[in-house]
C-alpha cells in the first residue's frame, strides 16, 4: 500500500513500492490532497521503488496543482526516487526543484556511486 498516510491538511506520505499495481490508488490520494488543500505535501521518505507510472503521476499531479494555483512539494526525497528520474532522464533540479531531499542536513542525496551513498 503506497500511502501510509493523507490528512486533510494535504500532508500524504508514500511508503513501500510505488508501482502500476498501486497506481489508481496513488492517484486517487494525490487528487484527494489537491482538492483538499492549497498544498500538497509529500513525504517520499519510505519510498522503497517506484516504476515509471508511479513517477509519471508524481508528475503530473506537480502540473495540475500548478494548473489549480497550487503546489506539490516533495520531502524528504529517498535515492530512490532521484535515481528514477534520473533513469527516466530527468535532471536532479526538476525532481527536487522546490523540495528538500532525505535527511535532516539540507544537502542533496547522493548519488549511487558517490562516497556514502548505497
Amino acid at each position: 500500500m503506497p500511502v501510509a498516510n493523507n490528512t486533510p491538511d494535504g500532508f500524504l506520505k508514500l511508503e513501500g513500492a510505488l508501482h502500476i499495481s498501486t497506481a489508481d490508488e496513488l492517484r486517487k490520494a494525490l487528487a484527494n490532497g489537491l482538492a483538499e488543500a492549497p498544498e500538497l505535501v509529500l513525504d517520499l521518505s519510505g519510498v522503497e521503488a517506484c516504476d515509471t507510472a508511479s513517477f509519471q503521476l508524481l508528475c503530473a499531479a506537480r502540473r495540475s496543482a500548478a494548473l489549480m494555483n497550487k503546489t506539490v512539494r516533495l520531502t524528504a526525497i529517498s535515492n530512490v526516487m532521484v535515481e528514477a528520474g534520473v533513469a527516466l532522464g530527468l535532471p536532479i533540479e526538476e525532481i527536487t526543484a522546490g523540495s528538500t531531499p532525505e535527511g535532516t542536513d539540507g544537502t542533496e542525496p547522493k548519488k549511487r556511486g558517490e562516497h556514502g551513498a548505497e
